[in-house]
């Protein structure tokens, strides 16, 4: 069974255009959840302790931020 990892994004910003176009490129599987309405920001600062976006989501552990997401990319890239 092939991971997929989760992507949290908010529309319109060039850190989370720029975390996406690094996970396309890298060939590594995922799916983007887009934080697009006031509720889903809460909800993902409270419920899912995401203190910055982009998020990345894998196996347990948060890569927060474009630095972290990108280091993860080097790391574990195809």
């Amino acid at each position: 069974m092939t991971k997929e990892y989760e992507l949290y994004v908010i529309p319109g910003s060039r850190h989370s255009q720029e975390a996406e176009r690094c996970l396309e490129q890298s060939n590594l599987p995922y799916k983007k959840v887009v934080l697009n309405n006031r509720d889903l920001l809460a909800a993902a600062s409270i419920d899912l302790g995401i203190q910055k976006a982009p998020a990345l989501y894998v196996e347990g552990h948060w890569y927060q931020g474009l630095r972290k997401i990108k280091d993860f990319i080097r790391k574990n890239g195809e």
